[in-house]
This record gives C-alpha cells, structure tokens and sequence, in this order.
C-alpha cells in the first residue's frame, strides 16, 4: 500500500500536506499525532472512507481511483474498527459479526467466531442488541467484528479509547498476534503502546510526515490483494437481514405510510370494482341486451302490407353466416290483474323456439326462462306500468287482443333496444295460436282499390252442416267466401249504398234484390286481420246466417283450410342472428336486403358507440381521479421514506465503510419500502375480499344495477399499484442515499 504527494483539504485549511507512504504486507503500524494533525483524516484515506483529496493511492500495483475499485477493496480486504464502533444499532452482536461476513462476501468460521468473542468476554451478549451495550462493550464488540472478517489490513481509530487497562492489554496482545500476518495501522495518541507493540511509528504534525519510525519487525513484502476466500452464495443475506430488522424497529414510525398508501389502495379498488362492473355491464349487454350478433331487417310500409318474403329469407339463409332468424310481429294484449286492467297496444311480440340457442341467449334477470308454451317473458316497463313491479309481475296472467288464449308471465327480461317499450317474448307455437283467433275475431275486407272497408267474423264452415244457400254457389274453391245474410247491410254501409238497404222481412225470407247481389256476388276482396298476412278472397254466394252470429260485426263463412294459411302473422320485421358479424359481413347482409328494399339495422354498432363514449369519458375521468390518489400516495411516501434514510444516513455509512456497494445499499431500502406497500396491498385486499363475502356488491345497487363487482384481476392491479407506489416514491431518495460517501454518511451520527 502506497500514499503519492497525497493532500486534503477541509475548507481554506490543509489537513494533509504531501503525504507519502509505503507499507508492508504485514505488520503493526502507529499513527501518533496530537489532536487535528489530520491523523484520522490520513487513516481515512488510506482506508479509501474519503475521496477529496489529491494524489495516487496504490493498493499492490494498481492505482486506486473511482469509487468501484475502493468499495470492492474495502469489501474484500480491508476491516475497520472505529472510535465511535460505528455498530448497526438495530442488530445483535452476533448479527453485526455476521453482517460484516456477509458484506465481504466469506462464510462466518464459527469456530474462530466463538474463540474472539470468548477472549472478549462477549459470551453472554451474543444475542443483545448492540443498542443496549454499553461504550467498553461496544468498543469490543466493534474489534470482535474486524478480526473475526479476517482481511488482509486493519485500520484502527483509538481502538482501546473506551477500554480499561486490562482490556485494553487483551486488544493489542490479540491486534499484535494478527499482524504477524496481516497489516495492522493504528491511529491513537497512546505512545505507551505504540512503544510496546508497534513494528512501526509515523508521527505527524500539521498534516506532514514529522517522523516515520521502522522498528524491524516486517518482512518488507509489497502487499498484495488476492482473491483469499470462495464467494458465499449466501452473502447477500445481509441486505435481507438489515431491511426486516430495521423495519421491526421503526414499525411505528412507518403507520402513516402505510395507513396512506392502505386509503389509496382501497380507493384504487374502488376504481377497479366500478370499472370491472362497468365492463361486465358491456359484456353482458353484448351477450343479452344488445344483441351484437344481430341485425333486424324490416320495411316502412302501410300497416296492411305484405309479410317479409320467404324468398328473402332463403337469400340470407344462402349466405352461409345466419344462426338463426326470428320473425317479429305486433299484437294488441289485456292485461287482468287484480292491481290494474287495461289495454296494452303495439307489443313488439319476440316469437322463439325453445332450443339452446334462445336458452343461453335470453336470460331473464328476474323470474325463469320459458319452458312451456303458455309461458311468457315481458320487459320492466310493462311490469312496472300494469303491476307496479317486476315482482308483481311474475306469476301473473294475460290475455292477447281478448281473445281466450291466456299466458303465464314468467320472467323479466330487458334488452337496451326495447327498453322502453313494451315487450313480450313467446314461443312460436303460441304464435301460430293467437294468429288463428285473431283471424276469427276480426279481419278487415277491402276491394282492390281500397275504397271501402269491413269489419268481419270469420267462421269454419262445418263440413257436416253447411249454411244453407240463398242465392250464389258454395265456396268450394281455394280463397272463396259466403257472406251471410244478415251481414248484407253492413256490407252496403261500408260501400255507402244505404240506399239498397234490404228488410229483416227481406233477409228471412231470402228475396234479395239483384243488384245488391251483383255488388256483392263475384267481387273480389282483400282479407287480413290488424296482424295476419293479406290475401285476396271471392264471395260466391248468400247463406243464412246462424242464431249465434256475432252482432258488432259482418259474418264471413270460409274453409277451414283457406283459414289456415292466413294463420301465421305479418312478419313485419325479422331479427337475424349471424356467426360472423364483422362490417363486410354486415355489409354482405345489408346489400342482399336493398335489393328488395329493405333496410338493415344494426341498432348494436349505434348502442356500443353511444357506451364507447360514455365509457371513454368514464376511463379518463376514473384515470384523472387514480392519478391524483397516486400521487397524494406518492408525495406522503416520499416523505416517510426521506425520514426513514435521514434516520440512517449513519447506518449507510457503517455499511459502505464494511464495503457494501451502491447497489446492495439501493436494494436495503427497496425491501424496506416493498415491505411496506406489501402490508398495505394484503390489508386492502383482505378487506375487499371481506368486503365481497359480506356482499359489498349487493350494497351499491343505483337503478338496479351493482356499481361494484369484485374480480380476481383487482389484486393483481392492487399489488402492482400498492409496490409501485413505494418504489417509485422513494427512488430518488434511496438513489441519493447509495450514493453518499462514506466520510460524510459517518458523520450525521454527532449532527
């Protein structure tokens, strides 16, 4: 080890002045000087603790200079012991020994561990804080921790200044032993032991060499720095051992930290739950409520216009890409009820199969899916306009246009498309029921130029007792009539020829005047209830009417099989399902549909657009708040964390000067403060998870709706938040204390 024209200066005062030194491999070297000769300042620089002065310092061959090479040095080779011990007060005896092993990368030899610390009569604090010994017992314990490292130098600070005599006597006797083999440099004022043990005397004086003194004991080797021991895998369990046991000591002190990054978690969860119910909401509307996969298909046309083609149908049907097409159609209901009764007109009327398609598609958010054919689902609003709650509703029965055909409400299912207006799904078969009593309950007659209206009854003909003929010829043919005789006035009203009113005489009887049977004979009629397809009809012929005709309404008699095949309702718009529904197909769908001059909505694409921004406004606003919380959470983290590094400056000190790198030292106080967001992260998601059990979800409904939904993803984000939020807040605070030199960490001890 070498000093070349080595100076230091503190302020306008030069405390080393041109200091050059050699020194052997082994030996014991005294440093005498009276108070502010710059003797400590020179051990320190030959320690490498202090790295403002000028000049070379070599260590073997190589010159020392950035800070890389010294900490390795001192991590390897050097070993201190220190006037103010400069112990780890929040560790054991036995832990600073360790830690000080650790540090320099060997394995503790416990044998020779225990041999020290019994010549140091430390048996019995092995296990003691260091905080709680006294300044003899420290002292010792400072000189047991150099030693048991065994480097290759050893700097001593006063090593015997808190120690009696007897002590003080072991100290050196053992020092001495050491430096048969290893440098030893002590800096003291006790020349009475320098004469007794040292090989070698320098004396300074104002900051220069006064005298440098070579007693004859060293075997004049150049000191060389060799690689003595294996690396310990295990050596960085001091980094471990230090954050935990610092921890458990300023626990207190960390309660605000935690408690104010617990409240920015639980506010970041928060977030989380009212952003995961949000996007299930989206889901689960995609899936059921908005109908994603689905386009409708219709056409703005009179209320008698004819039904969607089949032949369109067939076109779509061809594509290759429907799932399923459900044919849609209005009906008029009777709601019965013992709350309220009424009518209830223009129903949109879902007809569906009961297959898995409609079962896992329609799911009622009250009641049951349908399992039968008089079975039912209608929307809220008809629930809550005719039975004041969906609650109410369920269980109840209604009618369709009065006719005798009852249903049993079931469930409740809402969809955004037909939210507010009334709705009701049905199974099909119930359909084609309701479709064949509308037909005998009301029909509507016009001629082809739609200048004359009737109201009509249409009735089977019984194959059995046929109506008895007055004039004309029987309907034997496809989409032929017989008007009945009693409905004759009621036909000349509609065509405005009271005029050719008959009498009851002349209706019992049978006399029809001529003309009034050339208007009605032979003419052809267009037929169709308010909701069945329309079809051309021919009346043949006058019969006698029958005792139990209806009275409001002119009486049609009609095949059976004529009956049948307006049986099945207008479709006035269908609803088509599609595998693939990505704009082109869309597009495929829309084309095919125009051709016949029909629309496509995709009413879907106008709903998720209108979510997209609600959404969008949501997510910034959520973000802006988040945001805010991390930094309120950062900026009180940042401050716990600058106490805790000001509270040890000196502990940082201790450690560089046993070697420990800037790196191990970033890493001491990032355990600390993981440690921190760890305990804050677990306690907030314990508490949502206790929160969840309890049933938090079922505490903020707004409009029937949860505006909280636990998902597993949130401990994720919490974790990632919560370790983030101690990281990133403390890092130029841990940064800035890794970087501190030794010299000036040591010294806040006396500040």
């Amino acid at each position: 080890m070498k000093l070349e024209g080595v100076n230091r200066r503190f302020g306008d005062r030069d405390v080393l002045k041109d200091v050059n030194l050699n020194f052997d491999k082994n030996g014991m070297v005294f440093i005498l000087g009276a108070s502010g000769s710059g003797k400590s300042t020179l051990l320190n620089v030959l320690g490498l603790l202090d790295d403002g002065y000028d000049g070379k310092i070599y260590y073997g061959e190589k010159s020392v200079s950035d800070e890389a090479q010294k900490t390795n040095i001192r991590r390897k080779h050097i070993a201190f012991i220190f006037q103010e011990y400069n112990l780890i007060n929040s560790l054991t005896v036995k832990e600073n020994v360790q830690t000080a092993v650790d540090i320099s990368e060997g394995v503790l030899d416990e044998e020779v561990y225990s041999n020290i610390i019994s010549m140091f009569k430390l048996n019995n604090l092995e296990n003691r804080d260091v905080a709680t010994l006294s300044g003899g017992e420290k002292q010792r314990v400072a000189i047991a921790r150099a030693l048991v490292r065994n480097n290759e130098i050893i700097f001593a600070d006063e090593p015997t200044g808190n120690l009696d005599e007897e002590n003080s006597d072991i100290i050196f006797n053992a020092l001495k032993e050491v430096a048969k083999n290893h440098l030893v440099v002590i800096v003291s004022h006790n020349k009475e032991a320098a004469e007794r043990f040292a090989d070698r005397i320098i004396t300074i004086r104002d900051g220069r060499i006064f005298d440098d003194s070579d007693r004859g004991y060293s075997e004049n080797s150049t000191l060389e720095l060799t690689e003595q021991r294996e690396k310990n895998p295990k050596s960085k369990k001091w980094i471990k051992r230090i954050s935990l046991r610092s921890f458990q000591k300023r626990k207190k002190k960390l309660i605000p930290s935690i408690i104010a990054i617990f409240i920015s978690l639980v506010c970041i969860g928060t977030v989380c739950g009212i952003l995961s119910s949000t996007m299930s909401l989206i889901n689960n509307t995609n899936a059921s409520m908005i109908d994603s996969d689905m386009v409708s298909i219709n056409r703005e046309d009179d209320f008698y216009s004819e039904s969607i083609p089949e032949e369109l149908i067939k076109k779509l049907n061809d594509t290759g890409n429907i799932k399923k097409i459900v044919k849609k159609s209005e009906r008029y209901l009777t709601i019965e009820s013992n709350e309220r009764e009424g009518y209830f007109s223009a129903v949109d009327t879902k007809a569906i199969l009961l297959d898995n398609f409609f079962k896992e598609r329609i799911k009622p958010q009250m009641g049951e899916m349908i399992s039968k054919d008089r079975e039912i689902l209608i929307n809220t609003n008809m629930a809550e306009k005719y039975f004041e709650s969906a609650e109410n509703a369920i269980g109840k029965t209604i009618k369709f246009g009065g006719s005798k055909i009852e249903a049993k409400i079931v469930g409740i299912y809402d969809n955004l498309i037909s939210i507010q207006s009334p709705y009701v799904v049905i199974t099909e078969k119930l359909q084609r029921e309701l479709s064949r009593e509308s037909l005998d309950s009301y029909v509507v007659l016009m001629d082809s130029q739609e200048t004359m209206m009737l109201s009509s009854v249409l009735n089977d003909i019984d194959k059995n007792s046929q109506p008895k003929m007055i004039c004309g010829q029987l309907n034997k043919n496809k989409n032929e009539a017989l008007l009945s005789v009693k409905s004759i006035n009621k036909y000349l009203e509609s065509i405005l020829r009271e005029d050719l009113y008959i009498s009851n005489e002349e209706a019992s009887s049978g006399k029809i005047p001529q003309e009034v049977q050339n208007l009605i004979i032979g003419s052809e009629y267009i037929v169709g209830s308010s909701n069945a397809k329309v079809s051309k009809i021919k009346i043949t012929g006058i019969c006698e009417s029958k005792d139990l005709e209806a009275t409001q309404a002119a009486t049609l008699y009609v095949n059976g099989e004529d009956k049948d095949q307006w049986i099945e309702d207008i479709v006035q718009e269908i609803d088509v399902y599609l595998n693939d529904y990505s704009s082109a197909k869309i597009d495929e769908i829309k084309a095919i549909a125009n051709e016949d001059d029909y629309k496509v909505i995709y009413l879907a694409e106008n709903i998720k657009r209108g979510f997209s921004q609600i959404f969008s406004f949501i997510g910034i606003a959520i973000s802006i708040v988040a945001l805010i919380i991390i930094i309120i959470s950062c900026i009180l983290v940042s401050h716990s964390t600058k106490s805790n590094i000001f509270d040890r400056v000196y502990e940082v000190g201790v450690l560089k000067s046993l070697g420990a790198d800037k790196k191990s030292i970033f890493k001491m106080f990032s355990i600390e403060n993981l440690i921190i967001g760890l305990i804050s992260s677990v306690a907030t998601i314990l508490l949502i998870i206790i929160l969840n059990i309890a049933g938090l979800s079922s505490w903020l409904i707004i409009q029937g709706m949860s505006c909280y939904s636990f998902s597993w993803w949130h401990i994720i984000v919490i974790l990632f938040v919560g370790l983030f939020i101690t990281m990133i807040s403390g890092l130029g605070k841990m940064n800035k204390a890794s970087r501190m030199s030794v010299t000036d960490a040591i010294r806040t001890k006396n500040n």
